[in-house]
């Protein structure tokens, strides 16, 4: 890992601004008060005079006048053939990224036109591997007449010198071969080189990685990183700082899963790319955290849009835009409040292996979080429209990810949706993924240039309270913050489903939820004719619990027929999936 890298990624501290003004200020060449600068004079009497060295060389009576260069006391210059410069300069920071200059006087009249040097280093690598030799070398072009006169000249444009890490003392060495060199038409002129500290060696390298796709949960071992650059030939993730894993063959430009140690609860996964110069790109400061797996405890509360117009049937397409947001079985704005951010109060659903029951009376706690009635407490009309289910995070040591199975929306002793009449693997029926809502969207992992992942809403044969369907949702949130939520969109109207249904105000509202503890799964039901479809999740791990032998079947596509046959296998079966798409599972009788 870069031991000086820094992140100005996130802006939350003013420590943070000073980091984001110190990068511009590199950026844009401005020199740093503090900057690490050393000027190495060929002559004796000459600021590092002891650090230079030459073979083939002679004394010159002229001498540089480029800033910081001492007055008068000459230089040296060479014509044989592999006559050569040694520099053995010792700089203040150890792995350091450095511009190497050179300067001559002007009366250096009598340079080469043509002379060629390469340019070693020992200790340290050149970063722009445009300008390369084969052995990693540079040639310079930069000691020809005419060039660098009492000025500081790049000996190379846009070439840095990477430190090894600790290295503060190394050794450059310029070697020409020219055969056409003499003593008044083709010198070499040797009079001072400079090197500058040119900031973080990271800010030379290929782009910060920003985001962390989900999910990302302990024991997870392997962590997909998004935005990665098609020329990148490794990837390391670090967890607090630590490297965990890295990925140095098969990388492609954007999506990249990387092998790494089990991941820990409540650690940060950051990633960096190297690039073909060998420089690691910054790393990301702030990181993103990992969460203890399915599921923690949430809060639930219901959005429902009113409007006096409003007046039913129960179950009948809400018609409103009133955009009068009330949240049933609520107290007000979770931690610092403000439009949008997670309600308080609500019902704590903790994991268990059974379902439960969650009623909301009309006449619950509540309050208009958006529109006209913002802020009052009392819910207007008779009759409202479903807008979401509020998932709020309630443990804030735990970012998920959750999986919830949701089913018998009923008003009274009306039914509004249990999924029955839906094929199983339908998405988005009923209740939109997870990220539709630009509300809290933000709130959810992962981030651009990430995807937001797990980002599942669909209609699943796996567990059901009364029947055999339920609607399985899954997301992770990307931090612990106490305002983060999960509006999820009751606008759908996949599979036939009413889009915002109608609810009855006099009569209470019930939502049967299933949220197992870590590491369970429901049980399937006894496995029919024709096959029963199962779904599992993205970059997970999938567990069936089933009576016997059936022949399971795998697909990434539910309106086929070419289904991949896993095998025959007894209960209980595992498997890891890895796919970047959903991956569809389905039983039947052993044939």
């Amino acid at each position: 890992m870069n031991t000086n890298q820094k992140s100005y990624s996130v802006i939350k501290s003013p420590l943070a601004w000073t980091g984001l003004a110190l990068c511009l200020s590199l950026l844009a060449g401005v020199p740093q008060a503090a900057a690490d600068v050393v000027i190495l004079e060929s002559r004796s009497g000459g600021l590092n005079y002891a650090e230079y060295s030459d073979a083939g060389f002679a004394n010159s009576s002229i001498k540089s006048t480029a800033p910081g260069c001492t007055s008068g006391i000459g230089s040296r210059y060479g014509f044989s053939v592999g006559c050569t410069v040694n520099l053995t300069p010792t700089v203040a920071v150890a792995g350091g990224l450095y511009e190497l200059d050179v300067t001559k006087s002007h009366s250096a009249t009598s340079a080469s036109t043509d002379i060629m040097v390469d340019v070693a280093v020992t200790g340290g690598v050149f970063t722009n591997t445009t300008t390369h030799a084969t052995n990693g070398d540079v040639w310079s072009t930069n000691f020809q007449k005419g060039v660098a006169y009492d000025s500081w000249v790049w000996v190379v444009t846009n070439e840095y010198i990477l430190l090894n890490p600790g290295v503060t003392q190394f050794t450059l060495t310029f070697t020409t071969t020219n055969t056409d060199l003499n003593s008044t038409t083709g010198r070499f002129d040797s009079d001072a080189y400079r090197l500058t500290y040119a900031g973080d060696p990271c800010l030379q390298g290929l782009p910060e990685l920003y985001a962390i796709d989900g999910p990302l949960y302990a024991g997870q071992t392997n962590v997909t990183v998004p935005g990665v650059s098609g020329s990148a030939t490794n990837i390391n993730v670090y967890t607090n700082g630590v490297l965990a894993g890295h990925l140095s063959h098969g990388i492609v430009a954007g999506v990249n899963v990387v092998p790494t140690a089990a991941l820990v609860k409540g650690s940060f996964i950051t990633a960096t790319q190297t690039g073909a110069n060998g420089v690691e790109s910054c790393n990301n400061s702030q990181g993103t955290i990992v969460g203890g797996g399915a599921n923690p405890q949430i809060r639930v509360s219901l959005s429902l849009e009113t409007d006096p117009s409003l007046a039913g049937p129960i179950g009948a397409t809400g018609t409103t835009t009133s955009g009068n947001y009330f949240f049933l079985d609520a107290t007000g704005s979770a931690g610092i409040g403000g439009f949008g951010t997670a309600p308080a109060g609500g019902q704590v659903i903790y994991p268990s292996t059974n379902w439960q029951t969650l009623t909301f009376n009309p006449g619950d706690s509540g309050y208009y979080w958006a529109g006209a009635f913002s802020g009052s407490e009392s819910i207007q009309g008779t009759f409202a429209q479903l807008d979401a289910m509020a998932f709020c995070i309630d443990d804030l040591t735990d970012t998920g990810p959750f999986s919830i199975y949701i089913d018998d929306i009923m008003n009274g002793t009306n039914v509004i949706q249990n999924f029955e009449s839906i094929p199983a693997g339908t998405v988005g029926a009923q209740f939109a993924v997870p990220s539709t809502s630009g509300t809290t969207s933000g709130d959810l992992l992962a981030q651009t240039p990430g995807t937001i992942t797990p980002n599942v809403s669909v209609v699943a044969s796996v567990a059901s309270p009364t029947g055999t369907n339920s609607c399985l949702v899954s997301w992770q949130f990307d931090s612990t913050a106490a305002v983060n939520w999960l509006r999820l969109s009751a606008l759908s109207t996949v599979g036939g489903t009413t889009a915002s249904p109608q609810f009855d105000l006099s009569q209470p509202i019930s939502i049967n939820v299933l949220l197992e503890p870590v590491g369970q799964t429901a049980p399937l039901p006894p496995v029919t004719t024709p096959p029963q479809l199962l779904f599992g999740l993205t970059n997970s791990t999938l567990t069936l619990n089933w009576t016997g032998a059936f022949h399971l079947q795998s697909s990434t596509n539910l309106n086929t027929t070419n289904w991949s046959d896993v095998g025959v296998t007894n209960a209980p079966y595992s498997t890891s999936v890895t796919n970047t798409t959903h991956l569809f599972y389905r039983l039947s009788e052993q044939p």
